[in-house]
């Protein structure tokens, strides 16, 4: 999301860029910190980011940062951010964390270090599980095992992921193995059992803050709010034993896709097996358990031309107690953008008769 200034409420966080690198100089000398300063009065001076000075102060007086010292708060600036102004590039978040660090040493308090600062955050910290090991474990040590390692690499899991570009990472004796940005790019079961038995090890998997984020859109399938629904999207879902059609919520706020794990095991479709990925998350302030399952999903166009894209599933545990049926009661699945970025389909959201229509320029798969 782009926030457009006029020239007057420009120049005041521009000035205060200019002022505050110049009193910095003296202590910092030409360094990564200069150069992304000049990035961030780039930024704010183009309109591509919002005042953020008084945007920080705003959330200094609302989460009391100030006082909030014990931690690193520029990635908690950062989820507001996001969640206010939707996904930002790597040069606005750069502008964000530097606008916050100039109007925290403007009011005479200091960040915690930067990321990239430190030995103590230049490796990964934990070791990888021998495989049996794991699988010796209950369902709820094997994600508490994911969930430590998550929280404990924090600040190197999120240097590696921006200079990887990724949101998503397979570690393995401390080494990235694989990483990649959504879960169509994620090894399949069959792969990430293979890195299993070639290692002899499990590894630790580790999402970035904004690989499960859903903004939760209204519309069509009826909600808990009153003359509202949800869009939807019909979508076969095709695994090695089965397959079930189903009448799927669609999201483009989420980037994945979400099943009710509990109906695919009932119908045979799907089973948990020793080796699945085994995490938490939260959404809407309520926690939820979940494993990453291999799919096929078909979607037909009106013409019945279908196109499938094999990808990989958030399979909600659980799923009547989950965040997922808050806003729609009767939700089984979410379909995010990500699957559609792959069909390519064309699709037109009538708001009027409250109808999804899907079409394809061609007949077959784009790929």
């Amino acid at each position: 999301m782009r926030v457009h200034m006029n020239k007057k409420t420009r120049k005041k966080p521009v000035a205060k860029l200019k002022n505050a690198r110049h009193s910095q100089k003296k202590k910092t000398g030409v360094s990564q910190l200069e150069r992304l300063i000049e990035e961030a009065e780039a930024d704010v001076a183009a309109g591509r980011v919002e005042d953020f000075d008084l945007y920080m102060k705003r959330l200094e007086g609302k989460h009391n940062l100030s006082s909030s010292g014990d931690f690193d708060m520029t990635e908690t600036v950062l989820r507001q951010v996001r969640d206010r102004l939707g996904p930002l590039s790597g040069e606005a978040e750069q502008a964000v964390t530097e606008a916050l660090e100039i109007v925290r040493r403007m009011n005479g308090s200091s960040l915690s270090p930067p990321v990239d600062q430190g030995a103590s955050d230049e490796n990964f910290k934990g070791e990888n599980a021998e495989l049996q090991e794991y699988l010796s474990w209950t369902d709820d040590r094997q994600e508490q095992y994911q969930s430590d390692a998550e929280n404990l690499n924090a600040k190197w899991s999120g240097k590696k992921m921006r200079d990887l570009n990724a949101m998503w990472l397979i570690v393995i004796d401390g080494k990235v193995v694989a990483s990649g940005y959504t879960l169509r790019t994620f090894p399949f079961e069959e792969e990430f059992d293979a890195l299993c038995e070639k290692t002899g090890k499990y590894p630790f998997v580790l999402f970035g803050p904004l690989m499960l984020a859903i903004e939760e859109t209204r519309v069509w399938h009826s909600t808990v709010a009153p003359n509202d629904s949800y869009p939807t999207i019909r979508v076969n879902v095709k695994t090695d034993k089965s397959e079930l059609e189903l009448e799927a919520d669609f999201d483009t706020g989420a980037m994945d896709t979400y099943l009710d794990f509990s109906i695919f095991k009932q119908q045979g479709a799907m089973a948990l097996t020793e080796t699945n990925l085994k995490k938490h998350s939260s959404h809407l302030g309520r926690k939820y358990s979940y494993t990453a399952k291999s799919i096929w999903l078909e979607v037909k166009d009106k013409n019945e031309h279908q196109r499938r894209i094999r990808t990989n599933a958030i399979c909600v545990e659980n799923w009547r107690n989950s965040p997922f049926v808050i806003i729609n009661p009767t939700r089984v699945a979410l379909v995010g953008r990500d699957t559609m970025l792959g069909l390519q389909p064309m699709i037109l959201l009538d708001f009027a008769k409250r109808q999804t229509t899907v079409e394809y320029s061609v007949a077959t798969n784009p790929t």
